[in-house]
Parts: C-alpha cells; sequence; structure tokens
C-alpha cells in the first residue's frame, strides 16, 4: 500500500510571513529615565550604521572615504532605512576640516543630513578631531556653530566628541586615576601637554547656548574601562543626555565585560553605543582578540545585539563600507563570515558581519529567525510540542533559509544534506538532516539519539549567523497524523490503494493506510537523515488507533522504506459503519502520548 509520498516531507505548510518595519521616528527626541521617546511618548531604541568619510581631512580620489562620500545618496540612505531595516545614521565629521572649511564644510554635511532625514533616519553627528584625544576650544567653537544649524531640526542628534582617551589626563595613572580621570572628563583642564582640553559638560553647555534641545550623546574614554567608576557627581548636568561607548572587540568579547564597562548603568541613563562591531581589515587588537572559527564569531556578534536589546542600549554599528557591512556600492550586499580571514588583509570580497545585522534588524529586536518554544512542532502538523527521536520537525521562523524555499534530495547513498540553501539546524550542536529550508520555515529530522527525559539545545544558522539557542524537551514519541490542514482530513489511503476523501471513504471493516511523524525509536533503530530500508523498521512502543471513538486493530506501525522519519501504521477499522458516508475523528497514541491535531477520516 505504499504510495509516493514525498509531497508530505518537502511540501511547505506554514503561510508567509514579514518581518515588522521599523517605524521611522517622530521627533523631537527626549529622555525619560534611562530610555529614549518620541513625540508621542513611545519609546524608541536606535539602531543604525557608522558612515565613516566626511570626517576625511583630503580623501584621496578613489580611496574608501572618498567612495563613502560619494556613495552618501539618498538611494543608499534608502537602503539603509528600507532594506536593512534601521532607524539612525552616524555621521563622524571633523573638527579641523570645519576649521579650515568652515560654512561650505557645515552646508555639504548639512546636505548629507537632509538626503537621510528624507529617508525617514535619524541622524548622529560625532565631532572628531584627527590627531586629539580631548576636545579642545575649537570642538567647543564647532558645537556653538553646528547646533545653531541644526537646532531645528528633530531628526539630529550630536555626539559630543569621538572615542576621547585619558593619555594626556594628569593623575589618571596614579592611585587616584578612577576620580581624576572623571572629574576631567567632566570638567577639562590643562592637560599633561600644556594644552587645555574641553570637559563634556563645556561642551553640552555650548550646545545648549544656541537654544539646541536635541539629545546629546557624551562618550567614556575608549579603553576598557569605559564608563567604570563613574560616579553621580560627576553625570553630565542637564537633560537629553546619552551616555555613549564604543564596545569594539579590541576591549572585551563577552557580556560580562559589556556590562563591567557601561551596561551597569541601564536602568539609571539611557546608553549608547556609538560604533561597534568587527575591524578584520585593521591588523588591530579589535580583529586579533577574536576566535578564528566564524561560528563562534558570529555567535559573539549574535550575543552582543541581543546584549543591548535586553538592556535597551541604543547602537549605530560599523562601517557602512565596503569590506566592512557590505560588499559595495552597487547591490548593497551584505558582507558575510564564510571564510576564515587574515587581520588586515585587503583582499576582496572580504568577510564581514553585514549579514548578521540584515537578519536582525529585519525582524524584532533580537534578530530574525529567533527560536521560540512555540514555533517549534511536529511536521505532520500540531501545536507546539517536545520533540522525539526520529521526528519530522517543522520549525517556523523568519529569515533563517533562503528567500526560494529548496527541498533536499536524497543522495547516491540515501541520506539526507545537513546543509540546505545555506541554512543548517543544530541539535546539541549536531547538524540535523533538512528536508525544506525556506525564509519562513525548515523541515528536520531530530536525531535518533536523542535521549527521552532530557533537553537539548536547537540553533540554526544561516549563512552561518545564529539563532538564539533554546532549550527543547525530548520525549519518547510525539505522534502526529499528516493531514491536509484546510480541512483536517487525514491524508490516508484505503484498502485498494486509493486516497481517502469524501468521494472515496474506507469501508467498515476494511483497512485505512495513516501516515504519521513522531512514532519514537525503531527496531532495527533508524539511521538519522537514511532512507528506512526493508525490511520495515517496527516502531519500538506500542500503538492504538480509534476511529470515531472505536478501536481498530492495528496491523503494522513502522517506518516506510525509502523515506526518513516517516511513520507508516495500518489498521483494520470496526466492522460497524454510520450511517452515511462521513467524517470521523482518528486518533493515534504510541506509547504514553497522542496525536493533539483534529483529524478526520472518511468511513461509510
Amino acid at each position: 500500500m505504499r504510495a509516493t509520498l514525498a509531497l508530505l516531507l518537502l511540501l511547505p505548510i506554514g503561510a508567509a510571513a514579514h518581518a515588522p518595519v521599523l517605524p521611522p521616528i517622530l521627533g523631537p527626541l527626549q529622555t525619560r529615565g534611562s530610555l529614549i521617546v518620541d513625540s508621542t511618548g513611545d519609546v524608541v531604541q536606535l539602531r543604525g550604521v557608522h558612515m565613516p568619510g566626511l570626517d576625511a581631512l583630503d580623501p584621496a580620489p578613489g580611496s574608501v572615504e572618498a567612495r563613502n562620500v560619494s556613495a552618501m545618496t539618498y538611494a543608499t540612505f534608502g537602503v539603509i532605512r528600507l532594506r536593512w531595516n534601521m532607524n539612525t545614521v552616524r555621521l563622524p565629521v571633523s573638527v579641523r576640516v570645519w576649521r579650515r572649511d568652515g560654512v561650505a564644510y557645515l552646508d555639504r554635511v548639512a546636505a548629507i543630513v537632509r538626503l537621510a532625514n528624507d529617508a525617514e533616519l535619524v541622524v548622529v553627528i560625532a565631532a572628531r578631531e584627527e590627531g586629539n584625544g580631548l576636545p579642545s576650544a575649537d570642538t567647543v567653537a564647532f558645537w556653538r556653530a553646528w547646533a545653531e544649524r541644526f537646532k531645528d531640526n528633530p531628526r539630529v542628534i550630536f555626539s559630543a566628541f569621538q572615542q576621547p582617551s585619558d593619555r594626556n589626563v594628569p593623575g589618571a595613572a596614579t592611585a587616584t586615576r578612577a576620580a581624576a580621570r572623571w572629574s576631567f572628563w567632566k570638567n577639562g583642564g590643562v592637560a599633561v601637554d600644556g594644552q587645555r582640553a574641553a570637559g563634556m559638560q563645556e561642551l553640552v553647555d555650548g550646545i545648549r547656548s544656541t537654544g539646541a534641545q536635541q539629545l546629546i550623546a557624551v562618550s567614556a574614554f575608549h579603553d576598557a574601562l569605559g564608563f567604570l567608576s563613574l560616579t553621580e557627581d560627576n553625570l553630565i548636568r542637564g537633560s537629553n543626555i546619552l551616555y555613549e561607548r564604543h564596545p569594539y572587540y579590541d576591549f572585551g568579547l563577552s557580556n560580562t565585560e559589556r556590562e563591567s564597562s557601561f551596561g551597569f548603568l541601564a536602568g539609571r541613563v539611557p546608553l549608547y553605543a556609538g560604533e561597534w562591531g568587527l575591524t578584520l581589515r585593521d591588523n588591530g587588537p579589535g580583529c586579533r582578540n577574536l576566535p578564528r572559527n566564524p561560528l563562534s564569531v558570529a555567535t559573539i556578534l549574535f550575543d552582543t545585539i541581543s546584549y543591548f536589546a535586553s538592556r535597551q542600549i541604543s547602537w549605530t554599528a560599523g562601517s557602512f563600507q565596503p569590506g566592512s557591512l557590505i560588499t559595495d556600492f552597487e547591490d548593497y550586499a551584505p558582507t558575510t563570515l564564510d571564510r576564515l580571514w587574515t587581520c588586515g588583509e585587503t583582499e576582496s570580497p572580504q568577510p564581514g558581519m553585514g549579514e548578521i545585522l540584515t537578519l536582525t534588524t529585519t525582524g524584532d529586536g533580537f534578530g530574525f529567525g529567533a527560536l521560540r518554544g512555540d514555533q517549534i512542532a511536529n511536521a505532520a502538523g500540531g501545536p507546539a510540542a517536545p520533540v522525539a527521536p526520529g521526528e519530522l520537525v517543522t520549525i517556523y521562523a523568519e529569515q533563517l533559509g533562503p528567500a526560494a524555499g529548496l527541498a533536499a534530495q536524497f543522495d547516491a547513498a540515501g541520506r539526507l544534506p545537513v546543509k540546505l540553501g545555506d541554512t543548517e539546524v543544530l541539535f546539541d550542536g549536531v547538524p540535523a538532516p533538512i528536508l525544506y529550508a525556506g525564509a519562513f520555515q525548515i523541515n528536520v529530522q531530530a536525531p535518533y539519539n536523542l535521549q527521552p527525559g532530557k533537553t537539548i539545545s536547537m540553533q540554526v544558522f544561516y549563512h552561518r549567523v545564529p539563532s538564539n539557542r533554546m532549550t527543547v524537551e525530548v520525549v519518547d514519541a510525539a505522534p502526529e497524523i499528516f493531514n491536509d490542514l484546510a480541512t483536517h482530513y487525514a491524508i490516508a489511503l484505503n484498502e485498494d490503494g486509493s486516497r481517502n476523501g469524501p468521494t472515496n471513504p474506507a469501508t467498515a471493516g476494511g483497512i485505512v493506510v495513516l501516515f504519521a511523524a513522531g512514532g519514537g525509536q525503531t527496531s532495527p533503530s533508524g539511521i538519522t537523515g537514511e532512507r528506512a530500508r526493508t525490511p520495515h523498521p517496527k516502531l519500538l512502543l506500542p500503538v492504538e488507533v480509534t476511529v470515531d471513538g472505536r478501536t481498530a486493530e492495528v496491523l503494522f506501525a513502522g517506518e516506510v522504506p525509502g523515506f526518513a522519519g516517516l511513520v507508516q501504521v495500518n489498521a483494520q477499522l470496526a466492522a460497524s459503519a454510520p450511517a452515511s458516508p462521513r467524517p470521523v475523528p482518528v486518533g493515534l497514541r504510541i506509547g504514553s502520548r497522542s496525536n493533539r491535531a483534529p483529524v478526520l477520516l472518511w468511513i461509510r
């Protein structure tokens, strides 16, 4: 009574879904406690990219900086907003270029800001002094001019000074380092080189003196300590202040280190990770500190994004340029972590974290395809449930598979692939055979060696980008019967091999063939991902079938040769039948567990 049942395994049964679009920010923004809120009072988290180039003194023709500047068009910002689903772009600008070019430079940047605003992006203008690790009197003058220019723009944020250094702070190397450095950070003073440095409070006051009320980000010293030991008396006076840190991987890889350097302030002040990400093009500690395994690095990146979301930390990742987040300015394809790299290499295409961001920002704050317990179910249908050894499982997750779904084929040895469309599903770190991979649904076979009564970790990788790890319970069986999800009619065969249905009901006392998944272990033992062979592997657990509340005699229960994980149950119906042909409920119990999805069989 075998039939061609590949459709049962390969046909996607989930409905298409779309990632939620991040709404445009309705300025003006302001702080409320430790949060950022828009003009309606809704909480906002800045998510965007750092786009350098405008801060270069004299970009050489054809240089990365020059290409970045020429690429700052509405099309580029539209890609960031619409395709990458972001709401913010960070533009570093140069105090020294402004001193040299004056209003002309300000006009050039203002035109770029307008393009970004037109694309519904908030712009963070970040001041930088090339060759100077501390703000100066020039920085104060810069901000008075720039704040005057942008004070009426509700979609502009000011970042007072990019990555200050405490190398020239008096007393920073002494036992009173913490007190000295934070007093200097806030109030400024004469540096070791004899020049007076401006403090963050002076920069903020300069901006506010123009009447500008936008958010102002004040950055910690760029070192391993971050905001560690910052005390209440050194917090910046005034409202609408963000506390900014640049958690690149030169100063730590873990959430613990991020927590100690600035995350401890969460819940007290608004936090902003002004720049963060991979610096693989540089042969520095930000690259050398990373493990050499792309999957491990992908996990670090995913953990970073999840950490920001859990702590309500706004962020702009760096940098939206070829060789970092994107491969080029032609189609803006995101970079991938698809191979090993050498720190500082310049060959093209270069690996990068772009695809991790696209998979994250085109979903919720935890990223596309965040696995949840209510998204894991038997491939035959039914509600979310634990998994059983050898079960065919469906994972519903956005953007963890190719946009054009792919159905697997057995290879010459009769095995299913463990990677399909560059999608992998791991059970306790071991790749599982994949039957179907698509953007919104993945079908896999759970390994036969899962131990009932224990829990396992499930994780999905797409283009080497990890989902979160999810704990899944393992049971001895989790049976569900394949059926038409619209009608709940069983995909079943009558005794003559014909398809059961309204126009072709089974006869009372006859034999029907049901197809299911989640039957558990077999004898002989099933081999994960391989076609079942003859003799038919039989289910080890006892099997019971009821039809219309009456017990049907189970004649055979085992796996279908030629398929992986597909269970076939032959059952003889009771002799009595309803007065007229009608659909009746079918129940399948394997071991101590029964199907939970409603299934109907037509009998007469």
